[in-house]
């Protein structure tokens, strides 16, 4: 990830606009899911959402603005339109919002992992989620099987005005199986 132009032209706009402080992040998300019935696949999808946000102080009031376009005349659009919100907003605030001192922060984080599940070949994900459900199958008690799995990551840049700039990747992935059993006893 490389965003570095977009943050810092979004950052650039709204310090210009007079805010007293201002971030900007990033985030890409892909998600993958999968479902089978029965030992038989019904649904398999993988998909890409992007988005970039930015967040300022003015006089005190928050204001937020976000796109899902990423270029550098786009970060300077969200930045003016989140000055614009704050203002908007100031003869509805109660209380000025400050900061609490915090640290720069600089680095980059991702989360531990084996395997990417976006590496593995579609055609291993089909066969272990059949299998999983076949797996239920195989009990003579079972009269239906699901299983579902979905996976994400998401990537996000940071940066704010106080210098904090930052990366993380984060995996996650989540199965659920499940056996639906019919007793036809009158115990």
């Amino acid at each position: 990830m490389s965003e570095g132009q977009e943050l810092e032209s979004a950052l650039s706009r709204a310090a210009d606009l007079g805010a007293d402080h201002a971030d900007a992040r990033i985030v890409r998300t892909r998600t993958g899911f999968m479902a089978a019935r029965d030992a038989h696949l019904e649904s398999a999808a993988e998909d890409w959402a992007v988005g970039l946000g930015v967040r300022v102080i003015v006089d005190g009031c928050w204001g937020f603005a976000a796109s899902d376009r990423v270029t550098p005349d786009e970060a300077v659009r969200v930045a003016e339109r989140a000055v614009a919100i704050a203002r908007r907003s100031r003869p509805l605030t109660t209380r000025r919002v400050e900061i609490a001192p915090e640290p720069v922060h600089v680095g980059r984080w991702e989360s531990p992992y084996q395997l990417d599940p976006f590496d593995v070949p579609e055609s291993e994900r089909v066969g272990l989620l059949v299998d999983r459900s076949a797996g239920l199958l195989a009990d003579s008690r079972v009269a239906h099987a699901d299983a579902r799995a979905n996976w994400v990551r998401e990537e996000v840049e940071y940066a704010d005005t106080q210098g904090t700039r930052t990366s993380q990747v984060r995996r996650r992935i989540e199965a659920e199986l499940s056996a639906t059993v019919i007793d036809d006893s009158s115990g």
